[in-house]
């Protein structure tokens, strides 16, 4: 008796039912953090000559090597593109009450980000203008990613890399026609408001309570060389967190100290802008006001021109949405004129920024805020024609 043989027909039945039958595995859902991590490790250590390159103010030409160093990172700006098309961001951070602190690669997304700025200046001066608002919102949209994660380092991280791009989009506006301009607008009218410094405080004080109770619980403090020595009575809370039995009084201050600065971040830094909403003097004058006022005590809130950490940090969100603000006003004004421009106002002042035509550059404008980052109005230049 001859062996049952399978004719080929049956035979890719067979297999084609077999693969079928196959479980598939499991798509897992769209995170941009896994594009960033792509792009990061695509990146190549910068050297002497990429530093130089990266270093060109806006307001400058590109230097002539600009396109031979940008070549290294074609590939991390394809990645920076796919992620910047996807909203939700993950970065998988070990958040572990046994774990102080998670960052993601930072450094080498504020490369990337003055990498991108190039590129679309670049782009634009070779006349691939889409090209070019491409890099330019997908970079502000990188910097809202690199926020997502809420401690103050972060956010102050996010600020920077908008603040490049939007300097870098203000000096190539005059390449741009009027709908390529709208177009712009749209898209920065269209991002995420910027995460706020009470929003990482609140993050940080919940984390690093946490993290000291755990370690409290398992009898194990270990504090590392470089934390922050502005914790509450920072050489007393220290010697109370490595005693077992007081460690749950220094984990009761840590909380108060975090109370206390959230709050100083949140209801002095809405009066403060009330009142500069509403004087009519120069700049130095209603920051004074301000310092003055009892509800405010401002000395530890926005405007305050001290270098404590907290308080520069209030500063350097208040400039991400005045600058953010002074993009659209500038772009309103290549478009329209300077009624148009007059539209938009200050978000922290409620009033239109001051435009002056630039003596030296022709073409130019400055936009300036009655708010002041280390005793110097903040502005932004902008290339309109």
């Amino acid at each position: 008796m001859r062996p049952a043989t399978l004719t080929p027909l049956l035979l890719i039945a067979v297999m084609c039912s077999f693969h079928a039958s196959a479980a598939e595995p499991e798509k897992l859902p769209d995170n941009a953090a896994l594009k960033y991590y792509q792009a990061f490790i695509a990146m190549e250590d910068l050297n002497e000559e990429s530093r130089a390159v990266l270093q060109t103010p806006a307001s400058e030409p590109l230097p002539p090597n600009t396109g031979t160093v940008l070549k290294s990172f074609e590939k991390s700006l394809m990645f920076m593109q796919k992620a910047a098309a996807i909203e939700p961001c993950d970065w998988g951070l070990d958040e572990s009450p046994d774990v102080l602190l998670s960052l993601p690669p930072l450094s080498k997304a504020v490369t990337l980000g003055k990498v991108a700025g190039l590129r679309a200046r670049l782009r634009m001066r070779d006349s691939d203008t889409q090209g070019a608002i491409d890099d330019l919102l997908a970079t502000m949209k990188m910097s809202h990613h690199m926020g997502s994660h809420p401690t103050l380092l972060e956010a102050l991280i996010e600020y920077s890399i908008s603040y490049t791009a939007e300097e870098n989009a203000a000096a190539s506006l005059y390449l741009m026609t009027p709908a390529q301009r709208t177009q712009l607008a749209n898209g920065v009218t269209a991002l995420a408001p910027f995460h706020t410094v009470a929003r990482a405080m609140t993050y940080e004080k919940a984390h690093f309570i946490g993290y000291f109770q755990h370690a409290v619980d398992v009898g194990r403090i270990i504090l590392p060389p470089d934390f922050p020595e502005d914790f509450p009575d920072a050489k007393e809370w220290r010697a109370l967190i490595a005693k077992p039995a007081a460690a749950h009084v220094a984990i009761d201050r840590l909380a108060a100290f975090y109370d206390r600065k959230i709050e100083a971040m949140n209801q002095p830094y809405e009066r403060a802008i009330e009142l500069l909403k509403v004087t009519e003097h120069e700049v130095a004058s209603a920051q004074e006001r301000i310092r003055q006022d009892p509800e405010t005590n401002v000395g530890d809130t926005l405007l305050a021109q001290e270098q404590h950490e907290d308080s520069r940090a209030l500063i350097l969100q208040a400039r991400a949405q005045i600058h953010r603000a002074m993009l659209l006003s500038a772009i309103a004004y290549a478009n329209d004129g300077p009624d148009a421009a007059a539209r938009i106002s200050d978000p922290v002042t409620g009033k239109p920024f001051a435009i002056g035509s630039l003596a030296d550059q022709s073409g130019w404008i400055e936009l300036s805020s009655r708010v002041t980052l280390d005793d110097k109005p903040i502005t932004l230049r902008a290339h309109v024609q």
